[in-house]
């Protein structure tokens, strides 16, 4: 489990199903909790986007309820935004929109 961060998403999710997990292992890093879950230490629930190239060894599964989170992005003006920030806004626009989520 995440020692740090939004860990309030998976709380949330395990107090809605009444369970509670015997939690070993706490760490800061989403590619740790990966190299363990493939090294037999246990078992995690992690967003899709983490998930998504790191399938190696790894069994995935999906939920019985999808969960989902808004992530947002606050810029001062489109307009004034720098060519990086346009990409990337781009880029998540996307990504997004491939995968059915976009919502703006």
């Amino acid at each position: 489990m995440l020692k740090w961060g939004n860990t309030c998403d998976v709380r949330r999710i395990l107090l809605e199903n009444n369970l509670k997990p015997k939690i070993k292992y706490e760490v800061v890093e989403d590619q740790a909790i990966i190299a363990m879950v493939q090294n037999g230490l246990g078992i995690s629930i992690l967003p899709e986007m983490v998930l998504r190239h790191n399938t190696h060894n790894v069994h995935i599964t999906n939920l019985e309820k999808p969960v989902y989170r808004t992530i947002g992005i606050a810029l001062n003006s489109i307009k004034n935004t720098s060519p990086a920030a346009r990409k990337f806004l781009a880029g998540i626009q996307s990504w997004l929109g491939r995968q059915g989520l976009l919502n703006c």
